[in-house]
């Protein structure tokens, strides 16, 4: 029950990081978005991984 939860905030933190990416890099499965500037947790890249139909692996680095 908690991934139903938190998927309506990967919108929007899409959204918001948006306004603030730099460059995007396609991977085989997913995509890392490089930050232009750190955001409130001090990542400084976003990183969506496919893992499965159902399933996508973000990282915050």
């Amino acid at each position: 029950m908690q991934i139903k939860r938190a998927i309506p905030t990967v919108p929007a933190t899409l959204l918001t990081t948006g306004c603030f990416a730099g460059q995007v890099d396609k991977l085989s499965d997913g995509i890392v978005v490089h930050l232009k500037q750190p955001a409130r947790n001090g990542a400084r890249q976003i990183k969506l991984q496919v893992v499965s139909d159902k399933v996508i692996h973000i990282t915050f680095t």
